[in-house]
């Protein structure tokens, strides 16, 4: 037997698919036991002063501000009854790997091959940010555990040709799924948009019974995520602020896009405008609907005379989300663990799987194949969930690195893996000239990147490097 066929032997076992979920829980334990750094990273220091709130008998509201709390709640029932906070981080890293073995689930159904399954668990494995998550006290790991089982039960629902039980039991569990996962974070709560687009499609198609179950389970989504969405009934607060959305369509945060002010001159203008509307409108104090108010008064005035540059912070905000800019978080982790990584090392242990992700998606995309099964319904699901999660995660609101993973493990993950399935993966080098439009996808978004990094390191350098 050849080595290559060896090594294809191996990728195709499904003892290799146990080994890597093992692999994966254990590599999740010790990049744990190295953590040092919990109640300054993301959101941690407010579920850390909710279970200190909780211990001490006060009641905590689930929704407060733009908080979401229901993680403290976890924390503190697994600490009370195991008589350690370790316990609630295992935790995570369990459903880590749950949501490594669900989408795997979904990448085998779509390609119907063992080695894009195990592949795409290997990816998440030596995704750093992915690995790093169970470690932070911070719901991106609920998140992405809820919506990869959303993803998964929407695809079984939409592929089952005949009406059964089956289909009640997945359209039930995308429902009850997606319901809970907004107790965590908001990323569901327009999944909705997905199944009412492909009861479209289906009715342009004359497909009635993919219509009418995706029709079904598009208004039944609408009620559950948005009519007695969980925040109508747990926010003490009815009023939100607007900031997340404010900071991404405007130009007041940093260069263009960002989530604060970053710039003393953005605060300063920011200061100004809000005094000559209060003065404007002879408000004596702002409450926060008069700050969400404003703030929706000046993405409308930016949109409407600045549309350009709208458009060019759009841009911006794509490629830093996907850009050279190692996520602060992880290096914070890294650098102050019990093995402390210089930040230049820890910024490329992050950096680098990512890397590897994005040229993986340019050179092992085949747009022939999509052409080609572009009418089966799972390929249109896992179109239209890229553009939702991107949409999301890029476009909604501000940008931030630290949000990229569930694109990462959830859309450009499973995406490579179905591409490289068992019938074309092979080790020959490949043909040049057709690689050149790939080769000059991959250059440009090198140079990007380069550029980047440039005005992080010199122009920039002590925005960037000072928290170092």
């Amino acid at each position: 037997m050849k080595y290559s066929e060896r090594v294809l032997k191996v990728l195709t076992s499904y003892h290799t698919l146990k080994w890597l979920l093992l692999s994966q829980f254990i590599l999740m334990i010790l990049v744990y036991f190295n953590t040092n750094s919990f109640e300054n990273i993301s959101e941690s220091s407010s579920n850390f002063l909710a279970i200190n709130r909780l211990e001490s008998g006060e009641n905590v509201s689930v929704f407060q501000g733009g908080y979401r709390l229901s993680l403290a709640y976890i924390g503190y029932y697994i600490k009370d009854l195991f008589g350690s906070l370790s316990y609630f981080f295992i935790f995570q890293a369990i459903l880590g790997v749950f949501a490594s073995y669900i989408t795997s689930l979904l990448v085998y159904e779509i390609s119907k091959s063992r080695l894009s399954q195990n592949l795409t668990v290997l990816f998440f494995s030596v995704t750093t940010e992915f690995v790093l998550l169970p470690s932070i006290f911070y719901n991106q790991i609920f998140d992405i555990f809820f919506a990869a089982v959303v993803i998964y039960s929407y695809l079984e629902f939409i592929t089952i040709k005949y009406y059964d039980h089956q289909i009640l039991g997945y359209g039930f569990l995308v429902l009850v799924m997606s319901y809970l996962s907004l107790f965590f974070r908001g990323t569901l709560a327009y999944f909705w948009a997905i199944p009412l687009i492909l009861a479209i499609i289906d009715l342009s198609m004359k497909n009635r019974p993919g219509f009418t179950k995706n029709i079904i389970l598009a208004f039944s989504l609408i009620v559950t995520l948005q009519v007695v969405s969980p925040s109508k009934f747990f926010r003490e607060n009815k009023i939100v602020p607007n900031d997340f959305v404010f900071f991404g369509h405007t130009a007041y945060g940093g260069g263009g896009g960002e989530g604060s002010f970053i710039y003393k001159e953005n605060e300063e203008r920011y200061n100004e405008r809000i005094h000559t509307y209060q003065m404007e409108h002879n408000l004596d104090s702002l409450t926060q609907k008069d700050i969400n108010e404003f703030q929706r008064s000046e993405i409308k005035y930016f949109i409407i005379n600045e549309p350009t540059h709208w458009i060019y912070i759009q841009f911006r905000k794509f490629i830093y989300t996907f850009g050279a800019i190692a996520q602060r978080d992880g290096i914070v982790m890294l650098k102050n663990g019990e093995i402390k990584f210089p930040w230049y090392l820890a910024a490329l242990m992050l950096q680098v799987p990512f890397i590897i992700i994005i040229l993986s998606l340019i050179f092992f995309s085949d747009l022939n194949w999509l052409y080609t099964n572009i009418k089966k319904p799972e390929i249109y699901l896992i179109i239209l969930w890229g553009i939702y999660l991107i949409g999301g995660t890029v476009f909604y609101g501000h940008y931030q690195e630290r949000y990229r993973p569930i694109v990462l493990t959830l859309f450009f993950i499973p995406l490579i893996a179905i591409n490289i399935n068992t019938k074309k993966f092979h080790f020959k080098f490949p043909d040049i000239k057709k690689m050149f439009p790939k080769i000059a996808i991959s250059l440009i978004i090198v140079m990007i990147w380069l550029i980047q990094l440039y005005i992080a390191l010199f122009i920039e350098s002590e925005r960037y490097l000072k928290f170092m």
